[in-house]
């Protein structure tokens, strides 16, 4: 019976969608909303979750990925931020499923969190390639940074 984070969480998102239809133009609703985000990107993101979540239940019940992971953390940190260089949001989630299951601390999930930024950082890359690789850069640093000095934390705890 007690209400949990996902249950609220869905509660206000379903309040903030009826607000937002309640509030606004047909056309706004039938082409922004059901149009563009409904038809085109929300069967996109289900399989892209759907497959990741199939991907990883296979790899830890099936192969020795988990312990490989374990005896890797470093690598995987590595690993970690270099797939956080691709400028969408998508390779991201394989990390939240992965921290979600126990199989990789926050420390690496924050690191891929830092230097991930999804589709933001393509504006800037159109306009200065320069600026973008210098961002990437930084953004490569401070991950580095945090996520080692998390796993060092966690491992001398």
């Amino acid at each position: 019976g007690a209400i949990d984070w996902v249950t609220v969480s869905v509660i206000i998102v379903a309040v903030i969608s009826i607000i937002i239809m309640l509030f606004s133009s047909e056309h706004f609703v039938n082409i922004h909303i059901w149009q563009h985000l409904i038809k085109k990107h929300l069967p996109k993101i289900f399989l892209w979750t759907f497959g990741i979540m199939i991907i990883i239940n296979l790899l830890l019940n099936y192969t020795d990925f988990g312990e490989w992971i374990y005896n890797n953390m470093y690598l995987v940190l590595i690993i970690a931020v270099l797939i956080g260089i691709i400028p969408e949001s998508g390779p991201h989630l394989l990390f939240l499923v992965l921290f979600v299951y126990g199989q990789i601390p926050l420390s690496i999930l924050i690191a891929n969190s830092i230097v991930q930024d999804g589709h933001g950082s393509l504006p800037l890359l159109a306009e200065s390639k320069k600026s973008f690789v210098i961002m990437k850069i930084i953004s490569i640093l401070v991950a580095l940074i945090i996520g080692f000095a998390g796993l060092l934390l966690e491992r001398s705890l």
